[in-house]
């Protein structure tokens, strides 16, 4: 159906079998809403949102710019910021909050209307600790095999002052937090846990074997000086 609008506000359009009579519009900041009885004609729809076109530009403009400001954060995963998608199911009220990955970006479902920050940090927190239960377990493996090494278990931590640490019963943790950093600042995170296994110090003979693992080992360590606060929120 043909919505006279401009390109880059997109338009849902839902149709209902209920006894509804009357057209109803609902502005987002991921597009205009259109909630419509079955019985009115594609037509018909367009004439109507035609006479309400500045409103409706006016009312996205608003809304994209207010959510913007919402929290302030970047949401970032492996280095990149995330484009968020968000599926509204304002229908149904009593839809739990989800989120997944799709398409190379992370989208949400929800009962709102729009997208409160504060829903967003759960979800996140939750979906960022579930990827690295994965990729920072994969990650690990093959840098232990890649240098010979074997450590005994491998857990995903909430650590709060620390990125990851080694036992000397050969336990690793690593910091869940690490899956917003770039790649190679996280490998450079395991290899230094890994390289613990043989020195469990700071010594120079430690240093040497992380560096002629990881060679831009200093980079890393001014990335998370600089950046790593910026994974807390």
């Amino acid at each position: 159906m043909a919505i006279p609008l401009d390109p880059d506000l997109p338009v849902h359009v839902i149709r209902s079998r209920r006894r509804r009579r009357t057209i109803a519009l609902e502005v987002t900041p991921e597009g205009l809403w259109i909630r419509a009885p079955i019985s009115l004609t594609d037509a018909d729809i367009a004439r109507i949102v035609e006479r309400r076109r500045a409103w409706i530009r006016r009312t996205y403009e608003a809304r994209v710019a207010a959510q913007a400001r919402e929290g302030g954060r970047v949401w970032q995963f492996l280095g990149r910021p995330v484009e968020i998608r968000y599926i509204p199911c304002p229908d149904q009220t009593s839809a739990p909050w989800r989120m997944w990955w799709e398409a190379g970006a992370v989208h949400v479902s929800g009962p709102g209307s729009s997208l409160p920050d504060d829903v967003l940090k759960p979800l996140f927190t939750e979906w960022y600790r579930e990827q690295a239960r994965v990729l920072l377990s994969v990650r690990a493996a093959r840098w232990a095999e890649k240098l010979g090494l074997r450590y005994r278990s491998l857990r995903i931590k909430d650590q709060k002052s620390r990125w990851g640490s080694c036992s000397s019963a050969g336990n690793i943790n690593l910091n869940w937090r690490l899956v917003q950093a770039p790649e190679w600042v996280a490998d450079y995170v395991i290899v230094h846990e890994l390289c613990h296994l043989v020195e469990l110090n700071h010594s120079p003979r430690f240093w040497a074997l992380v560096r002629a693992a990881i060679p831009d080992a200093e980079r890393a360590k001014r990335w998370l000086r600089d950046h790593g606060q910026e994974l807390f929120f």
